[in-house]
């Protein structure tokens, strides 16, 4: 049996269904059953049996799917232009408890498929919707179960156990994935992000790396419905209260707060930049604003401390001392150009031991 041929010609079916007239409505889906492989002729399908309710009522189903006397799974039938509603979901519950079927499928301008755990006390629960497309393929796949060739119980459970295990999975990771992109997951990210930054550099820089940067998470599935916030509207990461209690306590040892970056200051910082590495090509304007900020100097004051380091050291350079370099050392300071606004300082005393 062609599953894939099948399921095209229910689509087609199923879209063209609209034209049928009201008294060869119920007929027209038994027909799409007969093609499944099901017999009304040996009361395969069974067409508005009655089910006792109590004493005086009863209760008629579409459709029920039967084999040698065994019910296998019932059917509830609405216009193929109908959108599927929670009444008609209920309908369809009812009926499967009153004949005792785990299965249902529910027909209307989509394919519901419906399964009972008489392991717990809840209502059906949807396995799948689909959608009358020729190219879906979950639509293949159900087909396959609900053919007579195909059914059994076992391989219908086991579509509907597979299916919603599968929802519920996604729905766990969908979950997660909104948890990262709240406020609480932006500040786990953020604090990861504090734990590996720690490990290579100080407190106070870790902290003047946080308050320059905006971390925010987004869906990426749900960008299309995103409003992107001004920059101003942007929460900026917060350093945890242990690396900022680290901060402080060196602060109360002696920090200093500097409005501008002397000399001197730039001196003491190559000294011990020096002291830690003795790199022959000299370091970088970031370098030196990370050993400022190590050593417990405020530079908060400053808007761009990098652009005011690089003044004082081009203040203090000569062209005349070196002039194998554009700008080089009087002094105090040799600077190795490196293309536009970039390269590397040293102090001259270093660079005539070293050559």
């Amino acid at each position: 049996m062609n599953y894939q041929e099948l399921w095209e010609d229910i689509c087609f079916d199923m879209n063209n269904m609209s034209s049928v007239r009201e008294d060869f409505f119920q007929s027209s889906y038994e027909f799409i059953f007969e093609k499944l492989g099901w017999s009304r002729r040996r009361g395969e399908i069974i067409s508005k049996q009655a089910i006792q309710v109590g004493s005086n009522g009863r209760a008629e189903p579409d459709i029920i799917i039967q084999s040698g006397n065994k019910k296998h799974y019932i059917i509830e039938l609405k216009r193929p232009s109908a959108v599927l509603s929670d009444k008609h979901k209920k309908q369809l519950f009812s009926y499967m408890r009153l004949a005792r079927l785990q299965f249902g499928v529910l027909l209307g301008n989509t394919l519901q498929v419906f399964y009972e755990d008489y392991a717990d006390d809840n209502e059906p629960e949807l396995v799948s919707e689909i959608a009358f497309d020729p190219r879906k393929a979950d639509g293949i796949e159900i087909i396959s179960i609900l053919t007579k060739d195909g059914y059994s119980f076992e391989n219908f459970q086991n579509y509907c156990l597979t299916k919603l295990a599968v929802a519920k999975e996604k729905e766990a990771i969908n979950k997660k994935i909104n948890k990262l992109c709240s406020a609480k997951g932006e500040e786990q990210i953020t604090n990861l992000l504090e734990q590996n930054l720690l490990l290579e550099h100080s407190p106070e820089v870790v902290q003047y790396i946080l308050e320059n940067i905006n971390i925010r998470i987004v869906n990426k599935n749900a960008l299309a419905n995103v409003i992107v916030p001004s920059i101003q509207n942007i929460r900026r990461p917060n350093i945890s209260s242990h690396t900022q209690s680290i901060i402080e306590n060196r602060k109360k040892l002696g920090g200093r707060k500097a409005s501008s970056i002397s000399k001197a200051l730039i001196v003491e910082v190559l000294e011990q930049l020096e002291g830690k590495n003795h790199n022959v090509n000299g370091y970088t304007t970031q370098e030196m604003v990370n050993q400022i900020i190590l050593i417990g100097v405020d530079l908060s004051a400053q808007k761009n401390p990098n652009a005011n380091l690089r003044g004082t050291l081009q203040s203090m350079v000569s062209r005349t001392m070196y002039p194998e370099y554009s700008q080089a050392g009087l002094a105090d300071i040799v600077y190795q150009p490196n293309g536009i606004r970039t390269g590397t300082w040293r102090l001259s005393k270093y660079r005539k031991s070293s050559s």
